[in-house]
């Protein structure tokens, strides 16, 4: 399926946190309106059988992208992941081999284990891939209601260094502006821990990223976050080999970037939803 692109809006709510394996309920005291909202729409992948791994959208997911809302978690792990497989089959490109995305719920459990010195308790997330076989790790962030993307580059460079020349690097992209956080930090101590466990690469032996927040396109709005975070992991998608030169590439030549996509952004994302609907 082609990608599609950009949006409008007013703010109203903020993102919710839902589990991945929970049916969605709403608060309300109609129970009809309730059961209608939780309905599902769609899962992706579609599969006839319901596994883990599936997104399940429903009508609540769908009326988050009506103009003023914040996109939810659901919403956020689709755009991603339907994003890098309909780039990776319209350029018929290596990008699902080579980059690997956590859904939304990584993070906070990086940050709650690193929190409590719990390392050992973040192995499920790298129980079915070896981040170090992949080149670009991307991390979706939601912190205090804002959506920012965390994406770590040429991470088989941490373990098997080559005389090629490309450093791990962490960009921290943030469509409010610089953000003065420990992202970055907690991604390279799990970063670690992998290479411990599944290679036994000791500390000093692992080659740590370096980390920045590059200035790029900004929000004009307070509840657009998600729809640049999605804007930028698809810039991403396109040509993550060239990444470094479009960051280094400041984003007031908004045409390397595609800011003219910006303004449709929700109503193309909206249009994607409805050519999933069963």
């Amino acid at each position: 399926m082609g990608e599609t692109d950009l949006s409008n809006a007013k703010p109203n709510s903020s993102p919710t946190t839902i589990s991945p394996q929970d049916y969605i309920t709403i608060t309300s005291s109609d129970e009809d309106e309730t059961m209608v909202e939780s309905e599902m729409i769609f899962t992706y992948p579609p599969k006839r059988t319901r596994t883990r791994d599936q997104i399940m959208i429903t009508r609540r997911d769908e009326k988050k992208l009506q103009d003023g809302e914040y996109l939810n978690d659901n919403l956020i792990d689709f755009f991603l992941t339907w994003s890098m497989d309909s780039i990776a089959t319209k350029q018929k490109s290596p990008l699902k081999t080579d980059v690997h995305v956590f859904n939304c719920f990584f993070y906070q459990d990086l940050l709650k284990k690193v929190k409590t010195c719990d390392l050992d308790g973040l192995k499920k997330w790298g129980s079915k891939v070896d981040l170090f076989k992949k080149k670009h790790i991307v991390i979706p962030v939601n912190e205090r209601n804002h959506w920012i993307l965390m994406i770590a580059v040429n991470v088989d460079q941490c373990v098997f260094p080559s005389k090629a020349k490309r450093s791990p690097h962490i960009y921290v992209l943030n469509s409010l502006g610089v953000c003065k956080n420990n992202f970055p930090n907690l991604l390279i101590e799990y970063l670690k821990y992998e290479a411990r466990i599944k290679h036994g690469v000791k500390e000093q032996n692992f080659v740590c990223p370096t980390y920045s927040n590059p200035p790029v396109l900004r929000q004009t709005n307070n509840f657009d976050c998600g729809i640049y975070m999605i804007h930028f992991a698809q810039v991403f998608f396109k040509r993550p080999n060239l990444f470094k030169s479009l960051i280094d590439t400041h984003p007031s030549k908004g045409m390397r970037w595609g800011a003219q996509h910006l303004p449709y952004k929700r109503d193309a994302l909206r249009d994607v939803i409805r050519r999933h609907k069963i």
